[in-house]
């Protein structure tokens, strides 16, 4: 049962009446809890990372932007990494999605392989390689496969190292990275798989206007950016060490997409016909994306020690995507060095 908007007070109510004055508001409908909530979301600190570059932020990381902004006078621009409520919630949403697919679905499977860890007291944890024990043996959760790897030509100081750790080790002697996805991406995803082989240069693919005279679209962004971590992975991760021995090599990956409302997948191009909210690709390997990488670090560093030049950058033109969001674009373009490309 609902009223006109202006017979409910309170802030919702002319929050609401504020852009649309014909709405119907429940009268039941508040937003104590949820202002609450996302206060608490706003002010509560991300957790600290390892110094580094992470693999995750490696895809469209631009070391012309990173110098850029911190040639800048301290307060001129936001910073890049700075979560609002709804980004917290987001990636809260997707860490728990990883841990059920990997706690609860691929290790009592058996398709897990790497190192497993039970709190037994709270200062002492019991750790076991290889496939999940047994649960009658208690609660054990996946400790995700991780690399730590120096740049050549970069000093070995851990700010300078790519940094990062994968979703598991499958016992196909695949690397698996999971994705929990909505209905923005879902339909998008076998497109830009298909039009991966398009890419020639790594450290400008999520920039590019145009490949090979094609034009490339922004949602080809989720499947670039997803096979550029997971290639990282498959170079850099030790499969020997994170598996106690158990697997020797990493063959080829997999990135598995898992539809997090279950219905985005429903009558989208993508289903597999299971009726499952699940997409999965399987990537060769290659040293293509950990090489780009590695480019983009050593540009970063050449151009901090120079002090003055300015590294290359990730877009073409100002019409790609990654350009119209960038605080830094203006002065990108009219560097003394004719621009980032």
């Amino acid at each position: 049962m609902g009223s006109q908007a202006g017979e409910v007070s309170g802030d919702w109510a002319d929050y609401v009446a504020s852009f649309n004055p014909e709405v119907t508001v429940s009268k039941h409908r508040t937003d104590l809890l949820i202002k609450k909530v996302c206060k608490y979301l706003d002010e509560r600190p991300s957790k600290p990372r390892s110094p580094g570059f992470h693999v995750s932020q490696m895809y469209d990381y631009c070391p012309r932007q990173k110098v850029l902004m911190d040639r800048a006078p301290e307060g001129t621009h936001k910073p890049l990494w700075d979560p609002d409520a709804a980004l917290h919630v987001t990636m809260d949403v997707g860490t728990a999605i990883h841990s059920w697919f990997q706690d609860e679905i691929l290790g009592p499977a058996g398709l897990l392989l790497g190192k497993w860890a039970f709190q037994y007291t709270r200062d002492e944890t019991w750790y076991r390689h290889g496939r999940k024990p047994d649960e009658e043996e208690g609660l054990w959760t996946y400790v995700e496969p991780s690399m730590r790897m120096a740049v050549e030509g970069v000093p070995d100081e851990d700010k300078w190292h790519l940094t990062g750790s994968c979703d598991g080790l499958l016992v196909t002697r695949k690397a698996l990275e999971a994705k929990s996805c909505g209905p923005t991406a879902w339909p998008n995803l076998i497109k830009g798989y298909e039009r991966l082989h398009l890419v020639e240069d790594w450290t400008t693919a999520c920039g590019d206007s145009t490949i090979n005279g094609k034009s490339v679209r922004l949602e080809d962004k989720y499947a670039r950016g997803h096979a550029f971590q997971l290639k990282i992975y498959m170079e850099g991760i030790d499969p020997m060490e994170s598996t106690g021995g158990e697997l020797e090599e990493i063959e080829s990956g997999v990135v598995f997409y898992i539809d997090k409302t279950t219905r985005a997948h429903k009558g989208a191009k993508g289903e597999t016909g299971t009726g499952a909210p699940f997409q999965e690709f399987e990537l060769k390997r290659d040293t293509a994306c950990i090489d780009a990488a590695k480019d983009k670090i050593r540009a970063t560093y050449e151009a901090e020690q120079d002090g003055e030049s300015l590294p290359f950058g990730v877009c073409q033109s100002r019409t790609c995507w990654k350009a119209k969001d960038c605080p830094v674009a203006n002065e990108c373009f009219a560097a003394s060095d004719g621009g980032p490309r």
